[in-house]
């Protein structure tokens, strides 16, 4: 789900609809972004060491917690403040990626708590979902043959466990153990890299935009609306900067 499908206040009804529409007894992968305006919010706290811009985008998901009844989310998101109050002082290209991934991590955190506590789902979150990736940070790169047999390892046998599986969009972690940011775009690209290594009969990409493009209309000229893609395709066009849509599902069978 693109990051402005998610905004305060929200959530809950979001997630009841797509798992509505797309559950009907199926097991889910559900790949989530940060909410709107988080990731910018992230990006402005850590370059410009700036503690309210981060108070910002942790009050995004603390008022949502809130609102929904979920109060010791409430404290661990808290907690969680002030651990990054102390990354955001450092210069690190790593710590850079480190807290900008937070939006989808703490998305993720938030929608299981929604599927299972609100929906009434079996559901389980699972924060670095087995995408292997290069150092470069801010724009790293997949490596897709590790990446394919972690992600079938990781995932594989949980979802024969759990009705709705919950991931990051926008993250790898490399060999040694750190995040890694896929650059914008990559929760689309998370999504279509899971479908394609898990053999997902179905992909589909909700977020309020018109439809699903061929690429970024601010730099691709000709970019065209696309009503059906495969998973390369989808590939292709996440790396492009393409944007989706609920109006209608990429799917591939």
């Amino acid at each position: 789900m693109g990051g402005s499908l998610l905004t305060g206040g929200n959530v809950l009804s979001v997630i009841g609809r797509v798992v509505g529409r797309d559950y009907s007894g199926n097991k889910l992968v559900l790949v989530v972004s940060a909410m709107k305006g988080v990731t910018d919010l992230l990006i402005r706290a850590f370059d410009n060491h700036d503690t309210n811009a981060l108070d910002e985008a942790l009050s995004i998901y603390m008022n949502e917690a809130l609102n929904l009844g979920f109060n010791k989310l409430v404290s661990f998101l808290e907690l969680i403040r002030e651990d990054l109050r102390r990354f955001i002082n450092l210069d690190d290209p790593w710590i850079r990626d480190y807290v900008i991934v937070h939006g989808e991590l703490l998305s993720t955190l938030l929608v299981e708590r929604v599927l299972n506590d609100s929906l009434g789902f079996k559901a389980k979150a699972v924060y670095e979902p087995g995408i292997v990736t290069d150092g470069n940070w801010g724009f790293a790169s997949v490596d897709h043959e590790s990446s394919s047999k972690n992600v079938v390892g990781k995932l594989g046998n949980m979802l024969s466990k759990y009705d709705v599986i919950v991931v990051p969009g926008f993250l790898g972690i490399t060999n040694d153990g750190r995040y890694t940011s896929l650059g914008r775009g990559g929760s689309d690209y998370t999504a279509s890299l899971l479908a394609n290594y898990l053999g997902a009969s179905r992909l589909t990409f909700y977020t309020d935009s018109g439809g699903i493009l061929s690429g970024d209309p601010r730099i691709v000229n000709d970019a065209v609306l696309l009503r059906e893609v495969g998973y390369d395709e989808a590939y292709t066009a996440s790396l492009l900067g393409a944007r989706n849509s609920t109006q209608g599902p990429s799917n591939h069978y």
